[in-house]
């Protein structure tokens, strides 16, 4: 994981985490960056409403995006205060981090970022990293949210066909 920002344990617009599979995310934004400027420019370029609804439904899409792809989803430092790395009586030790995790907690080791995640779900080639206890969320709404931005785009499209 690489990391830019003043402080680890920040929100997004402190700091940012990218996990090892930096090309995911980046195809990711071309893609849906590249769709969504051909479809402004064939389909919506004569409708100005159907341009700010593209618009505005694009930034939110990207908004949710870097949430997803660009902030921490629960990765277990190596030695922390809150006692993961040392060691703790009723735990378990990750085979191949060393630390123990704590019974009752779901941490779990990607083998793709090598590293322990809190709460891991999976790792995802499209935000490029893990989805985690933190990301979850943000993951789930990327999806809903990509969902309502194509629907949108192709009800759009139906509409100016058809009118």
């Amino acid at each position: 994981y690489l990391l830019w920002g003043p402080a680890y344990g920040s929100t997004f617009p402190f700091h940012c985490l990218i996990g090892p599979d930096y090309i995911g995310p980046i195809a990711t934004l071309s893609s849906i960056f590249v769709l969504t400027l051909l479809w402004e420019y064939f389909v919506a370029r004569d409708y100005v409403w159907a341009i700010c609804l593209g618009v505005v439904s694009f930034f939110i899409l990207l908004f949710i995006f870097a949430k997803a792809a660009f902030s921490d989803p629960g990765i277990v430092p190596r030695i922390n205060d809150a006692g993961y790395g040392t060691n703790i009586q009723g735990s378990v030790q990750c085979p191949v981090c060393r630390i123990n995790r704590p019974y009752g907690v779901k941490i779990q080791h990607c083998y793709r970022c090598d590293v322990c995640i809190q709460g891991l779900d999976h790792h995802c080639g499209w935000v490029g990293k893990c989805v985690g206890k933190k990301t979850y969320i943000w993951f789930q709404l990327f999806i809903g949210a990509a969902v309502i931005h194509f629907i949108m785009l192709i009800f759009i499209f139906i509409l100016v066909l058809m009118f």
